[in-house]
């Protein structure tokens, strides 16, 4: 059996639904946005969602998506970047871990970029998992 008309059709599926297409002799290009704060230099990116308890701390400008066009960025931050309110995560720095409360209640964790993939899973996975008891962190 020959491998060419399956390698054929999903060729085809891919240049369907990629990342850039040609209009009206422009190219448009897709990208992917994550969701990102900076406070001062500091930039944060979201992994996910937590129900842990947070408390009030300031504001973070919350990153803009460019995600279509023949510039298309990603997340940026520019001069119409909204003002967002913060959370701090109790026994996490705020240089670290930050959080945004979301419209059910829960907090956006965001994890500085400098930290790294592996200590921001380390973190989400402790932020996600169930509070430990009071003393045991």
């Amino acid at each position: 059996m020959s491998t060419r008309p399956v390698l054929a059709a999903l060729a085809l599926a891919v240049a369907a639904t990629g990342c850039g297409g040609h209009r009206g002799g422009q190219t448009t290009v897709t990208v992917d946005c994550q969701r990102q704060l900076r406070v001062g230099a500091a930039v944060y990116t979201s992994p996910g969602y937590t129900d842990r308890p947070a408390t009030p701390l300031g504001t973070a400008e919350e990153a803009r998506c460019h995600d279509t066009g023949q510039d298309a960025r990603g997340s940026v931050f520019t001069d119409a970047s909204p003002t967002v309110a913060t959370f701090a995560f109790p026994g996490y720095p705020a240089a670290e871990v930050l959080g945004v409360r979301s419209r059910d209640g829960e907090y956006a964790v965001f994890v500085a970029v400098s930290a790294g993939i592996a200590e921001s899973e380390r973190i989400y996975a402790e932020l996600t998992d169930d509070p430990p008891a009071a003393g045991q962190r």
